[in-house]
């Protein structure tokens, strides 16, 4: 048995009731080691716990609360003090947490870091949106660009909307294949797939929109893609299939929405022996009556019965089949047999020298956009 052992023992004894001498008696080869330690461990059995008085603990209490009401007062207005916990109302006066207003000048100083902080926030957010917009191809952006669109389109419901979208991603499609063309990259071959793709949408979907609101979209979408063709013409290193495609998209578009139209120029005038003018003053008859013989006889009248106007059809033009990709019909020779409109001409009023007649086909005539038919025109020359 070791020295601890022993000792652990002994004071066991001694705390049941046994005296040091009879443990000594016990362990008397460890006698010497033992006597001191098991003297100490006896003097603190027998000593008294201690006991304070009630008017000792009231002074102590009282000591204690003024101590932290001294420290309260001392401490800073920065750190918030704390109210002491279950002292006597006689002793300490009611606790008030005091707050103390920072100067103006450190207020104005907080105002204006935080507004130069939501400029800055405000300016990164602007340019970060306009590195987006304005990302191509192959920019780290461009993802964030599309899957922008993409959600753009989940929000759409009605079928304008739709068409809409598809109308505005083949603009920017067009936009991009011609920012790429002026930087002198070569065009992703998605990048035309998509345009093609978007075009097949737009005159699928269009087909649900009302006739005025499909025709209206269609023609501001047309002169849109107009624009794009001749800033792709003019540019010198242009893409030859970037200028096919916008060319098919155009041509696309218009058969599309006035498949069978075409221009007839009625030239009318009069024969060589009649005429050319009559008297201003004079009420003009109508077509196979005689002037009164009150109004004959003068350089300028004419008498005797007046000519008809003669029609004749000076040149007329269909617009270019549908192109393939579209899949839409080419127009046939029935569908080009239409009526033709005439216009009658009084001697002595100037003939006009083209005159332009819509036809149609099997459909009632629709009207295009404004500007179309003289565009139509100034090509044929």
């Amino acid at each position: 048995m070791t020295f601890d052992d022993i000792l652990a023992r002994c004071i066991d004894e001694i705390q049941q009731g046994a005296t040091v001498d009879e443990c000594l008696a016990r362990n008397a080869e460890e006698a010497d080691q033992l006597e001191p330690l098991l003297r100490l461990v006896e003097s603190l059995h027998n000593t008294p716990a201690p006991r304070i008085s009630q008017d000792g603990f009231e002074r102590a209490r009282a000591a204690l609360a003024l101590a932290a009401l001294a420290q309260s007062l001392a401490t800073p207005a920065s750190v918030k003090p704390v109210s002491p916990v279950a002292l006597p109302e006689t002793t300490l006066p009611p606790y008030t947490e005091t707050i103390r207003p920072l100067p103006k000048r450190a207020r104005s100083r907080q105002w204006a870091v935080r507004v130069l902080a939501l400029a800055a926030a405000l300016l990164l957010a602007v340019l970060l949106m306009r590195g987006i917009v304005g990302s191509l191809p192959g920019h780290p952006l461009y993802g964030v660009k599309r899957a922008s669109e993409n959600w753009q389109r989940l929000l759409t419901t009605e079928s304008s909307d739709a068409v809409g979208w598809h109308m505005r991603q083949t603009e920017r499609r067009i936009s991009e294949a011609l920012a790429l063309t002026e930087a002198g990259q070569p065009l992703p071959p998605t990048l035309i797939q998509e345009i093609e793709t978007h075009v097949h949408l737009v005159l699928d979907l269009s087909a649900d929109v009302a006739r005025p609101e499909r025709t209206q979209l269609l023609a501001l979408w047309l002169d849109q893609i107009r624009d794009a063709r001749h800033r792709s013409d003019r540019m010198s290193d242009a893409s030859a299939l970037l200028g096919q495609t916008l060319a098919e998209v155009e041509s696309a578009v218009v058969n599309a929405e006035w498949p069978a139209t075409e221009l007839v120029i009625l030239a009318l005038t009069p024969t060589p022996s009649e005429p050319s003018r009559m008297a201003t003053s004079e009420a003009r008859p109508t077509v196979g009556t005689e002037q009164p013989a009150s109004q004959q006889g003068t350089a300028d009248s004419y008498s005797g019965p007046l000519p008809a106007a003669t029609p004749s059809v000076v040149a007329s033009q269909v617009p270019p089949p549908l192109p393939s990709f579209v899949g839409a019909p080419t127009q046939t020779a029935d569908q080009a047999t239409e009526l033709q409109e005439t216009q009658t001409v009084l001697p002595g009023e100037p003939s006009p020298t083209s005159i332009p007649v819509r036809r149609c086909a099997s459909a009632p005539c629709r009207r295009p956009p404004n500007g179309y038919w003289s565009k139509r025109w100034a090509a044929i020359g």
